[in-house]
């Protein structure tokens, strides 16, 4: 399996009332429904971002195209700039996505 190709995803969100802006990267990112629109992640055990990702009411998805290695790498640092405007755009819903060559929407969080 570590053969199949599987794309990066990046998930982000940011509560309401707040400027906080938190993100993760998943490679685990499946399609399940179009009529409804359902997708799913998993989340592994103790990752910094998901405490703060779960409280967003709207999510932003960003599948990277290649050559977006760079945005990646920025985004799993722990560094306070990550979430840099160079990078981020508000995009559908109110929900933070990545920008530059990239396929995103946003999606209600509806894991409540």
């Amino acid at each position: 399996m570590s053969m199949v190709p599987t794309s990066v995803t990046v998930i982000a969100g940011q509560p309401e009332l707040t400027d906080e802006r938190s993100a993760m990267i998943f490679g685990s990112f499946v399609f399940i429904s179009l009529d409804p629109c359902l997708v799913g992640f998993f989340v592994g055990q103790e990752p910094s971002s998901w405490p703060q990702l779960n409280k967003a009411t709207v999510l932003g998805i960003s599948t990277l195209a290649s050559g977006q290695e760079g945005f990646g790498r920025k985004l799993g640092k722990k560094e306070a700039n990550r979430f840099a405007n160079s990078f981020w755009t508000q995009g559908a819903y109110v929900a933070p996505t990545g920008h530059r060559r990239r396929r995103s929407h946003g999606m209600p969080n509806r894991e409540r």
